[in-house]
C-alpha cells in the first residue's frame, strides 16, 4: 500500500478550505443567534451559500 504524501500545496488547500468554512461556522453560531427565527433563517442559508462559493473559487484559484 502506497503512502500518501501531503503535499505543500494539497496541505495549504485543506488550511484555507478548514479556515473558510470554520469562520463561516463560527459567524452562524455566534453572530446570528436568532438563525433559527423564520425570516433569519433564509439568511443563514444564504450566508451558507456564500461561504461555499467562496470555497469553491478558493479551490478553483489553486487549481490555476
Amino acid at each position: 500500500m502506497k503512502k500518501m504524501a501531503l503535499k505543500p500545496q494539497r496541505v495549504f488547500l485543506i488550511l484555507v478550505i478548514g479556515y473558510i468554512l470554520g469562520l463561516g461556522g463560527w459567524y452562524l453560531l455566534v453572530y446570528q443567534p436568532r438563525v433559527l427565527e423564520g425570516r433569519e433563517m433564509d439568511t443563514a442559508w444564504e450566508q451558507i451559500h456564500q461561504v461555499l462559493e467562496r470555497v469553491n473559487l478558493a479551490l478553483h484559484s489553486l487549481e490555476t
